[in-house]
């Protein structure tokens, strides 16, 4: 295999790298649930959850796509007013929040890490009720990247591309050395 080949799958494995990395993170993230007694806890896990600041809503929250779809379409499931107990852990199963809150209720949580978060709710209210949360993240905001995998992504791209020029200039050069040694 030569050089200019090993330049250009660096570069292709960078740049696959590079779309991921600099991809978008999850905003407007729902989840909705089966109904919940009295007392109850059910919990959700946020999987994919992002690094940065974002705000979790216990209860929902309005919910609108961004690509612009006319006023009245899109989601709304709000619980209002039911009395919940909230406890959310980090992936080391640390409790990061637990308080007793009225819904909607927002957090301004901060994600420091990657992996998967815990939110459990229990209903302290007398009657069944689902309870959706939803996570809200800016996902347009550069500092909300994950950074060290787009620097990583970048300098492979850049590698590759020197790596697939040096090997252009190599087989170039070549290719004149045997017609000057031809003629």
């Amino acid at each position: 295999m030569n050089i200019t080949r090993i330049g250009t799958v660096i570069l292709l494995i960078g740049v696959i790298f590079f779309t991921h990395a600099s991809a978008s993170h999850i905003s407007g993230y729902h989840t909705y649930s089966y109904p919940v007694n009295k007392n109850e806890t059910l919990s959700y896990v946020i999987l994919v959850a992002p690094v940065g600041p974002a705000q979790i809503v216990i209860g929902g929250a309005d919910y609108r796509p961004i690509i612009g779809l006319p006023a009245g379409v899109g989601g709304s499931n709000v619980v209002a007013n039911v009395s919940v107990h909230v406890k959310i852990t980090d992936p080391q199963n640390n409790t990061v929040v637990e308080q007793d809150v009225i819904t909607p209720y927002p957090v301004d949580f901060e994600f420091k890490e990657r992996g998967s978060y815990t939110v459990s709710i229990t209903n302290k209210d007398p009657e069944e009720t689902s309870m959706p949360i939803t996570v809200i993240f800016e996902m347009l905001d550069p500092k909300n990247k994950e950074t060290d995998k787009f620097l990583v992504s970048q300098i492979i791209v850049a590698s590759g591309a020197v790596v697939f020029l040096a090997g252009l200039v190599i087989t170039l050069a070549l290719k004149h050395r045997q017609k000057q040694k031809l003629t």
